[in-house]
C-alpha cells in the first residue's frame, strides 16, 4: 500500500495531532456519505477516511441525486469521519486531508461540488468551526479553505469553493458576540 497523504509531515513523535488550524474541503461530488469518502479514499492508499468530520447533504446516493430525491434529515448533518476506532478522540488522530497541515489541523469536508452547498451544510459549518475555534482556542485567522493552503494552491485545488475570508469573518463576528 502506497504511503498515506501527507505522511510526510508526521513530525510529532507521540503521534498525536495537535490542532492549530481548521481545514475547509469539498467533496468535488453531488453526493456521497463519509463512507463513500471513506471507501474514495481507502481506493486511494489511505487507512481511512482522511478528513475529521463530513458535512452531508441531502443526497446519499448517485441514484437520489439524479432522481432529486432528497433525504432531508441528513442535510446539514455533521458525521465523524476519522476516528480510527475512538470516536470521543477524533480531533486528536492525526489526518490525512492537507499535506503540511495533517499534524496540525482538523479537517471538515462538505459534501458538496463548485460550491453547491445548502443552507443547513453552511449553518453547520458555521456552528463547527465556531465549536472548535472556541474548544481549542484557534483565531478565525486560522481556519483556511483547502485552496489556501501551499499543498492546496501546488495542486490546484478550488475546494471548498467558498468565499473563505466572508467565513472568517463571520465566525470572528460569532466569537465577539457570544460569550
Amino acid at each position: 500500500m502506497k504511503s498515506e497523504r501527507g505522511s510526510d509531515d508526521l513530525r510529532l513523535s507521540n503521534g498525536r495531532n495537535c490542532p492549530e488550524f481548521l481545514i475547509v474541503h469539498e467533496s468535488d461530488s453531488s453526493w456521497g456519505t463519509v463512507e463513500d469518502i471513506d471507501e474514495w479514499h481507502r481506493a486511494r492508499g489511505f487507512r481511512s477516511i482522511g478528513y475529521h468530520y463530513v458535512i452531508g447533504n441531502a443526497y446519499p446516493t448517485a441514484a437520489s441525486w439524479r432522481k432529486h430525491e432528497p433525504v432531508v434529515r441528513l442535510d446539514g448533518k455533521l458525521r465523524t469521519g476519522r476516528s480510527l476506532g475512538d470516536p470521543d478522540d477524533v480531533d486528536m488522530q492525526i489526518g490525512a486531508h492537507c499535506l503540511g497541515f495533517n499534524t496540525r489541523s482538523i479537517g471538515v469536508c462538505l459534501i458538496g461540488k463548485h460550491g453547491c452547498y445548502s443552507e443547513a451544510q453552511v449553518e453547520t459549518l458555521y456552528d463547527f468551526l465556531e465549536g472548535k475555534c472556541r474548544q481549542y482556542s484557534i483565531p478565525p485567522e486560522r481556519i483556511l479553505g483547502h485552496c489556501e493552503t501551499e499543498s492546496g494552491r501546488r495542486e490546484g485545488k478550488a475546494c471548498p469553493s467558498l468565499d473563505m475570508e466572508t467565513t472568517r469573518k463571520i465566525i470572528r463576528s460569532r466569537l465577539m458576540g457570544r460569550k
